[in-house]
Parts: structure tokens; sequence; C-alpha cells
């Protein structure tokens, strides 16, 4: 990037993953990034820029836990995740608040068959009911559209060949 005042970073982190036995495993992985965009003015016309938004965001980060256990013709998988987000600043705007929001889900895979795979799923997303409840007005921008706390369930047949 060119430009006074420009600057910008990201990374992403493989923090661990190993597995126990050939039946059992449990992993974890993380990502981090962060990000200053305070660019205001066009560094070719020396414009004010009004529609950049947002202004910055600072830190976001996910982290992700994975169990997953194999007994006979079972097969459980669990996830946890999170995905927090620093405060983010809009230029004109009122700043949307910080979160962190976090789901669990499960997979069961049951092996029926030598050709078929029955597997169930059933998760929450945003298991702590995270909502920005700021009353929406012109001057306010959003960083967190979940309407709040979700049950998922979910069915996949797989077809061997």
């Amino acid at each position: 990037m060119s430009g006074k005042g420009q600057w910008s970073q990201s990374a992403n982190v493989d923090i661990f993953t190993k597995g126990f036995g050939s039946y059992t495993s449990f992993s974890h992985d993380a990502a981090d990034s962060y990000q200053n965009s305070n660019l205001t003015t066009d560094s070719k016309t020396g414009e004010t820029l009004e529609t950049i938004d947002p202004l910055f965001v600072g830190y976001t980060g996910t982290l992700a836990f994975n169990y997953n256990q194999t007994w006979n013709r079972y097969t459980l998988n669990v996830n946890l995740n999170g995905r927090l987000q620093s405060k983010t600043l809009y230029p004109n705007y009122e700043d949307a608040p910080g979160y962190g929001v976090w789901g669990i889900n499960t997979t069961h895979t049951f092996n029926v068959s030598k050709w078929l795979n029955v597997m169930p799923s059933v998760g929450v997303e945003n298991i702590f009911n995270k909502k920005d409840d700021r009353i929406d007005h012109d001057n306010i921008r959003h960083a967190l559209y979940s309407p709040g706390r979700m049950f998922v369930v979910g069915l996949k047949l797989n077809f061997k060949g």
C-alpha cells in the first residue's frame, strides 16, 4: 500500500492440530487479524472519503475446537467455535460495540449399511444470545447482525458407491 497513514497486516496461525489414536481425535485452531484503516482522504486527489465503512476494525479472532470419536459403526463429531471482534469505528456514525459469538454443533454418523451413512446433526449458534440491541436509527451501523440464539438441525444421507 502507498500513501501516508495507510497500514495493513493480517495473520492466520494454525496453533495446534493433533490426533490421539486412530479412532479418536481432538484438535483446535485459532486465527487472528488486526486492521487499521485510518485512510480518510484519497491519496491521488486529496478528496475527503466519506463512504469508507468501517473506518477501523481492531482485532478479530476465531477459535475452533473439534472432537471426533468412532465406535464400531458410529462416529461422533463435536465442534465448538467462536468469533471475537473488537469495537468497530464508523466515520459520522455511532460506533458498533465489540462482541463474541460462540456456537456448538454435533454430527452423528451412522454407518447403516455398505451403501449408506445417515448423518443427523444438531447445534446451537450464538450460545450466549449476543445481540446488538441498540435502537435502529439513521446514525447506527451494526457489526453484529445476529438475531440471537438459533437452534440448527440437519440430516445428510451419504450414499456410498
